[in-house]
């Protein structure tokens, strides 16, 4: 019979590992493996992190910014990954060992950086809402990321739009994943279950659908 890891000095043991294969969520962090830094992955990696939950792998991270790339990050590119893995279940940038992937915010410029703080501060300040859905993951096996149809699996939008997802039940996340290209403003067509919600930012009422 497995043994529980010991307790060190009170603080709860935590693994990080590879894929192991479907049945390795019992093993506690998983990652995605090494990604290719591009739009193309950041989308990619949205939905294959959040769909992970269908095989119970909610503690499933990625490495943000990408790991494997031939030339520096775009620093609009690795804000929106920031920005994503700050609403994500693990949040940890990672990269390949070369000087020309920069993983620490503060080194790129100011706009981005402050964009990046930001949201690094929103984590910081929803940390008592992510253990408790940490905990109901723990009770009830429903990851604290998981799609749109877990809670509308009749609507067909809920299934179309394959880069939103709920963070918990109270909180509807629709990532930025393509780049301005110059413009100031960016338009993304997003459902919107029916019911009332509250834009973050603005604190302006939608209804949906």
């Amino acid at each position: 019979r497995p043994k529980a890891i010991p307790k060190a000095d009170g603080v709860r043991g935590l693994i990080f590992h590879r894929w192991g294969g479907l049945g390795s969520h019992r093993y506690q962090v998983g990652f995605s493996g090494d990604a290719f830094t591009s739009w193309e992955s950041l989308r990619f990696q949205v939905y294959f992190t959040l769909t992970a939950a269908n095989v119970a792998f909610g503690h499933w991270s990625h490495d943000i910014g990408g790991f494997l790339a031939m030339e520096a990050t775009p620093p609009e590119l690795f804000t929106r990954w920031v920005q994503w893995g700050a609403v994500s279940a693990i949040f940890r940038t990672h990269a390949w060992r070369k000087e020309y992937l920069e993983r620490r915010t503060w080194k790129y410029p100011k706009r981005y950086f402050r964009a990046m703080r930001e949201a690094i501060r929103f984590r910081l300040s929803i940390v008592p809402y992510l253990y408790t859905l940490n905990r109901l993951f723990f009770e009830s096996g429903v990851a604290p990321i998981y799609p749109v149809y877990y809670d509308y699996p009749k609507d067909d939008d809920a299934y179309r739009f394959k880069t939103q997802f709920f963070l918990g039940e109270s909180v509807l996340v629709v990532p930025v994943t393509s780049s301005l290209e110059g413009k100031r403003f960016l338009k993304k067509q997003t459902y919107l279950p029916p019911g009332s919600w509250i834009e973050w930012h603005s604190g302006q009422q939608l209804h949906g659908p």
